[in-house]
């Protein structure tokens, strides 16, 4: 397994990689994952897309940094009355891995990061004061970081 440096759990693909198995006629052969909801794809378009014409991402010109949660573990599932089949659920510590992973790789590159969080929760008092609300609101202060969460109406 390809773990990222300094984690252990989780594979990491390099661009060139990607663009490989993208030209590939067995991509998975390339790249063993597949975005089976669409919903990491959606938000990478809506943010990147290079495309000209009618659809153009808000920032055509980044590279992107994509980080695919895993579903939340079973006794997740039981705490909490998730059905069995949603499978976008997923566990507070490790959407801040995530985000503590995407910071290290943009300061690696030397580059600024938006994060896009695409996630969120019915859980908690929405006040800002749940650990995973207070950690992103410390990593947005840092500089060259930026917090941008989805939202829908």
């Amino acid at each position: 397994m390809n773990n990222p440096k300094g984690y252990y759990f989780g594979t990491e693909y390099t661009n060139e990689q990607i663009n490989d198995a993208l030209k590939s006629e067995n991509p998975l052969g390339v790249v063993n994952h597949e975005d089976t909801v669409g919903h990491g794809t959606f938000l990478a378009s809506t943010v990147a897309s290079r495309l000209s014409g009618e659809y153009i991402g808000a920032a055509p010109d980044s590279e992107i940094i994509a980080v695919k949660l895993r579903r939340a573990k079973t006794y997740h599932d039981e705490m909490y009355p998730i059905p069995e089949d949603v499978e976008n659920a997923y566990e507070v510590t490790d959407i801040m891995l995530g985000i503590e992973y995407i910071i290290e790789k943009a300061r690696s590159l030397d580059m600024p990061v938006a994060i896009c969080i695409g996630v969120g929760t019915n859980q908690g008092g929405h006040d800002g004061f749940l650990i995973v609300e207070e950690y992103i609101s410390s990593v947005g202060a840092i500089r060259g970081v930026c917090i941008c969460a989805a939202a829908r109406k």
